[in-house]
């Protein structure tokens, strides 16, 4: 009992005599933990594609292919009111990524099934470019995203297995069986979450002249490909805008001529099945980050994210060269072609 009477003392008298630090202590403490609905984008540092995708071939680069990205910083006051003095960083709200009300987590599930769709998507694109034989095993439809006034237990992320008992091969034959049912009627749905199956329900609603369960489904291919390869990208990545690089990196490692031309190659950009390449959001921090980090070659999607690159590249004289990209074997063309 005297030893906490002395150890109470002791903290008594710690905190008298330092009241003033703890409590600017617990003021910065709180500014850098509290969070605002907003986020800071700045650019980051473009990432080496060879330390995402190992492709195991013998074919070596003396170039290098980088990925570009948006760093985002969390919406903490302090970083907020230095947003308001670096121009390199904007404040923007949270409900700019947002469908509806949906949550920080489920922007993060929409953005890792993206990736997987365009890892699986670039696979593809570079074995048809380099006439390299594959497999596609199987593809799945994922649940991509829940409506608010939806009537379901499902959840983003989930493999529609069957409904009612009947196998679905793609969203045309959910979407055809979905119509036969009347407004209100429950179907049931059986589901691979997290490994495991599991049964859940959606309630079928009447709109305009079709039935809906208000779902958002996407349709993800599994590729098997003659040479191995492997992604490992960090947790905190996700998105579709890397579709377009990851692609070029596979073809560069299972071709024999380099594309590269020993050149450090940015950029950024979706791709689609079929090899066409899509715009993405941010593309003005993407370019910086490649100007910043001394990158001779940016490509960019074709139209306003062009556009936007070119006039940021002329206003500040940058030097760079920039890539227009329309589809994958056009920038692989384009590639070959540099002088």
């Amino acid at each position: 009992m005297i030893k906490n009477s002395k150890l109470y003392d002791k903290i008594k008298e710690f905190i008298k005599n330092n009241y003033i630090m703890i409590i600017i202590l617990g003021f910065i403490i709180f500014l850098f933990n509290f969070k605002l609905d907003y986020e800071i984008y700045t650019y980051g540092k473009p990432i080496n594609l060879n330390k995402r995708i190992e492709v195991y071939a013998e074919n070596n680069s003396e170039g290098n292919f980088y990925l570009t990205y948006v760093q985002a910083r969390p919406g903490v006051i302090p970083f907020i009111l230095l947003s308001k003095i670096l121009p390199s960083w904007d404040l923007v709200s949270l409900n700019d990524s947002r469908i509806e009300n949906e949550s920080a987590e489920d922007i993060q599930l929409r953005g890792k099934i993206d990736l997987d769709t365009v890892n699986e998507y670039a696979i593809k694109n570079a074995l048809d470019a380099a006439d390299i034989s594959y497999i596609i095993d199987s593809k799945e439809i994922v649940v991509y995203y829940v409506f608010e006034n939806a009537d379901t237990n499902l959840k983003i992320g989930d493999v529609i297995l069957n409904v009612d008992g009947i196998k679905v091969n793609d969203m045309k034959d959910i979407n055809s069986y979905i119509n036969t049912k009347k407004d209100n009627d429950r179907v049931n749905i059986k589901v691979l979450r997290d490994g495991k199956e599991m049964e859940k329900y959606g309630i079928v609603k009447a709109k305009d002249d079709s039935k809906i369960i208000g779902l958002y489904l996407t349709t993800k291919f599994n590729i098997t490909p003659s040479i191995k390869i492997k992604f490992k990208y960090k947790s905190g990545e996700s998105g579709p805008s890397g579709g377009l690089m990851s692609a070029l990196e596979i073809y560069n490692g299972i071709t024999e001529n380099d594309i590269t031309h020993g050149l450090n190659i940015a950029g950024t950009g979706t791709i689609t099945y079929d090899g066409e390449v899509g715009e993405i959001g941010g593309v003005k921090y993407k370019l910086l980050g490649a100007v910043k980090n001394g990158m001779d070659i940016f490509i960019v999607p074709d139209g306003d994210n062009y556009n936007e690159a070119l006039k940021i590249v002329n206003d500040n004289n940058y030097n760079i060269r920039l890539i227009k990209a329309k589809t994958f074997r056009q920038v692989i063309n384009d590639l070959n072609n540099l002088n």
